[in-house]
């Protein structure tokens, strides 16, 4: 956003007071305190194949939100006949890799990297054990930002699990 000429600054807990003009918010459903309504665009990352997330809760915090902004197309028909949808959500599709990955050349530490809940979803730890059977694996939980990049960039694949079977494939266009 700085790039753009908006001023911007990006918060990785719980903000004690709402004191901006905007707020995005990437995993609504995370937090106990959110920005007031009328100044809150959520960035909806679930799966609409799981009502894991998609509590009666977390629909009204999307419903009351400013905007909501989608990265799927099955999931903004899920949100639409919920009574969500435009001109309140807009979808942007992925958009591809953080610039801080571009040709870095570190030491790769790891053969694979998995960051999420590995924890709850027992698809992920038989897909995981299997991994760890012939290769290197890195798990990382509740790891964001510069972190999780610093790690990412010391794997040679970044693996996405998904925790349903027949969940929504997120890619980035070419």
């Amino acid at each position: 956003m700085l790039v753009h000429g908006i001023e911007a600054e990006i918060s990785e807990g719980d903000v004690g007071v709402f004191e901006r003009d905007f707020y995005v918010v990437l995993c609504a459903q995370m937090f106990k305190k959110l920005p007031p309504p009328d100044r809150r665009v959520v960035f909806q990352l679930e799966q609409s194949v799981s009502s894991r997330w998609f509590t009666p809760e977390y629909i009204r915090v999307l419903d009351e939100s400013f905007a909501v902004i989608e990265y799927s197309m099955a999931n903004l028909k899920f949100l639409a006949e919920k009574g969500i949808k435009y001109p309140k959500v807009h979808y942007i599709p992925p958009i591809g890799a953080v610039k801080s990955f571009e040709r870095f050349n570190e030491e790769k530490e790891y053969d694979f990297i998995f960051y999420g809940d590995n924890i709850s979803s027992e698809r992920r730890k038989k897909f995981i054990s299997e991994l760890r059977k012939k290769y290197n694996v890195k798990v990382c939980s509740n790891v964001f930002g510069e972190e999780l990049y610093s790690i990412i960039r010391k794997s040679k694949v970044v693996i996405n699990i998904h925790y349903y079977r027949g969940a929504i494939l997120e890619i980035a266009p070419n």
